[in-house]
């Protein structure tokens, strides 16, 4: 009643239901301390699974290599942690710790008795997979890459992130946030917004026997990038008002394998190193090369390089492509056919093709010059429409006219179309056709003349054909609509910060700054009009 009187409910408290059942008092309690949730800021950053030339572990050994990299805000303590490829573990020494940021390099060489930061196992470069396991066993990180091209890598880009497959390799250093479109790792050595580096060592009786016998290979040393080979074959390069000494401004060419066949550049054999000697402009070659590539005719890539000798800077170079079987593989189905070079005056007639020297004797191809003489036997014939059937069986006729084209153009007087000189072909044995390359494109850009009136008894041949005539028209205006294209005066702007300070300070150049830019200035005005004045010819 007393609550009747109060004028109130009775108030009433709510007991929660328990989730889950209680403990059996007849099940003993574990006394062990909980599983600790997996570190995960620990990672595997990059993978290298073909490593040429891209560092060497503290032996001199180019092994493949593994980087851990401290994803988190915290240090990570390395005792516990492991590496496995499938059936092999590689095990952190004890006592490591890594920084936040930090990263660490594992060298995958199954060596283990080279240190503890070898592991017992290699990395495929055909495709594999690795996991990182932490202390505890379970897995902290993994990845699986596709195949890969030697002194390529697949990284998280940037650190910790993505994974993608790049030419960046960066040991031990941060990586890049954009990995970049190229999986060539020979690009990295042609780049085209900055200076590349090359450092040679002779012995001084190596450099007496470069003045005694210059176009025969002597040992030496090459360093790029921190990466030492030795040896390598080195020698002098260029006839007439190209060719200097050694006290000179000498231009060079490297052959890596001449001494050791296991010896690779970022995927390159060689390297040939140009002068400019005759260049004041300095871009000459870099523009004509470019043109032949955007005209689809197979041209070399470049890139301006500070080149040293025994420590001392020999000034500014041209790093130019080395045309052999490497450059072949970017532009034919093969690169396993014959690969013909004529010096000053040889031509592709029959009096002078046992003469031409064999740069590359193709494994897919005739080993008795058969091919030329085909060609030359052909050539040997009055021209006449009639032949043309059997000009497109042996040669590529279309790009052969760019590439006459290209040379007329851009004014190459020394080339293969006025003279005949500096020049190439090359029999794809895939299609049987033979492929005109010119090279030694330093003094271009300067001077015109007929644009039929060709030298090369190749070019006159075409030419005397009406057909084939009309369509070395089409080249032309193709060649010059590109040049116009090109933007000669946007591409030196962009250029000359890149390779300016390095001519300034270049103790063996044969020219005065202001001659240079003077030079660069007439290459420019020349190039700008020169496309009007090939219109002009096509289109009277």
């Amino acid at each position: 009643m007393a609550v009747d009187d109060v004028g109130s409910s009775p108030t009433t408290t709510s007991v929660p239901v328990p989730t889950t059942p209680p403990p059996d008092p007849s099940t003993p309690t574990s006394t062990e301390p909980p599983v600790p949730a997996p570190v995960r800021s620990l990672v595997i950053n990059e993978i290298q699974a073909g490593n040429d030339s891209t560092i060497r572990d503290e032996a001199g050994g180019l092994d493949d290599w593994i980087e851990l990299y401290n994803d988190g805000p915290a240090e990570v303590f390395l005792d516990g942690w492991s590496i496995e490829d499938g059936s092999r573990r590689w095990v952190a020494p004890a006592g490591i710790f890594v920084p936040a940021g930090g990263r660490v390099l594992v060298w995958a060489d199954e060596a283990v008795a080279e240190g503890e930061w070898h592991a017992p196992f290699s990395l495929s470069g055909e495709g594999e997979s690795l996991t990182l396991l932490d202390p505890t066993g379970r897995v902290a990180d993994d990845v699986t890459w596709p195949a890969l091209v030697d002194d390529t890598v697949y990284g998280r880009f940037p650190d910790g992130a993505a994974w993608a497959a790049s030419i960046d390799a960066t040991p031990d250093a941060p990586n890049p946030a954009d990995p970049g479109g190229s999986t060539d790792p020979s690009d990295g050595l042609f780049p085209a917004d900055q200076m590349v580096r090359f450092d040679i060592e002779m012995s001084q009786a190596a450099i007496d026997q470069l003045y005694a016998d210059p176009y025969t290979y002597v040992p030496a040393a090459l360093t790029y990038a921190g990466v030492r080979f030795e040896p390598v074959g080195v020698h002098i390069k260029g006839q007439w008002g190209s060719f200097r000494y050694p006290d000179a401004k000498m231009a060079l060419k490297v052959d890596l394998r001449e001494y050791d066949d296991s010896f690779r550049l970022r995927g390159l054999e060689k390297l040939t190193l140009n002068n400019m000697v005759q260049d004041w402009s300095c871009v000459h070659e870099t523009l004509a090369y470019e043109l032949m590539r955007q005209c689809d005719v197979p041209g070399p890539r470049t890139a301006w390089a500070e080149v040293y000798l025994n420590g001392e800077y020999r000034g500014l170079y041209l790093h130019l492509e080395s045309i052999d079987d490497v450059f072949l593989a970017r532009w034919f189905a093969s690169a396993e056919g014959n690969l013909y070079e004529g010096e000053y005056g040889q031509d592709l007639s029959l009096g002078w093709i046992d003469g031409l020297e064999v740069d590359e004797q193709g494994a897919l191809d005739v080993p008795d010059r058969s091919d030329l003489v085909a060609l030359a036997t052909l050539i040997a014939q009055p021209p006449t429409e009639g032949l043309v059937g059997d000009l497109e069986a042996i040669v590529d006729v279309d790009r052969t006219l760019r590439a006459l084209a290209v040379e007329t153009v851009i004014g190459h007087w020394d080339g293969y179309f006025y003279y005949p000189n500096n020049w190439r072909v090359y029999h794809e044995p895939t299609s049987g056709q033979f492929h005109l390359l010119p090279s030694g494109v330093d003094q271009t850009f300067g001077w015109s003349a007929d644009l039929y009136a060709a030298a090369g008894d190749l070019a006159w041949w075409m030419l005397e054909i009406p057909s084939v005539r009309a369509r070395y028209d089409l080249a032309l205006w193709d060649v010059a609509d590109k040049l116009g294209a090109l933007d000669v005066r946007q591409r030196v702007d962009d250029a000359a910060p890149v390779f300016w300070p390095s001519l300034q300070a270049d103790g063996y150049r044969e020219m005065t700054p202001s001659s240079a830019a003077s030079s660069i200035d007439g290459t420019v005005s020349w190039a700008e009009a020169r496309p009007a004045e090939i219109y002009d010819v096509l289109f009277p």
